[in-house]
């Protein structure tokens, strides 16, 4: 039986990346990791950083992104229905000013880590943004990750996803 297929859902920012790292790490060898990281930015490859018009296109082009993401997310589920595995979705999310702090971290600016460094604009997106999508399965869990490390956030995780997987039969 392949792994389940763990999707990872949140604001920018909040720790997908990190906690999916880590979660991989705790369910083994056989996980592979796909993220939002892998993919170009688009909006920096027509325009650098520094440009003036930069931010009135990386809004645009968001917006246009955000009004498929449940088109998108529902193509996640299909597409571990299509793998015959168990889908797992998971909502990591933590109050507003933490998920600033998160996205602002000296490390993951230094990083280069993500695509997006507002802390405004972040809160104006979550303002305005309602709620995190939510497929409301029974396999669904949603953890607040604020004031929790990485490796915390991926143990309950992975201990979710090994009760759901036991709960079908696998193993």
């Amino acid at each position: 039986m392949p792994q389940p297929f763990i999707y990872i859902n949140s604001w920018l920012g909040v720790g997908k990346h990190t906690i999916a790292r880590a979660l991989a790490t705790q369910l083994g060898p056989n996980v592979r990791i796909v993220h939002n990281h892998l993919h170009i930015d688009l909006a920096e490859a027509i325009l650098p950083r520094s440009s003036a018009d930069y931010e009135d296109l990386r809004r645009g082009l968001r917006e246009v992104t955000l009004r498929t993401l449940i088109e998108i997310a529902e193509e996640y589920r299909s597409a571990a229905l299509n793998r015959r595995c168990i889908f797992i979705p998971i909502i990591l999310d933590c109050d507003v000013e933490e998920n600033a702090r998160r996205m602002m971290s000296v490390d993951r600016v230094a990083r280069g880590q993500g695509m997006f460094h507002s802390a405004e604009l972040l809160r104006e997106m979550r303002r305005r943004g309602g709620e995190i999508y939510s497929f409301g399965c029974p396999e669904e869990m949603a953890v607040d990750v604020g004031g929790m490390e990485a490796d915390e956030a991926a143990g309950l995780i992975a201990g979710h996803a090994n009760k759901m997987m036991g709960q079908n039969g696998e193993d």
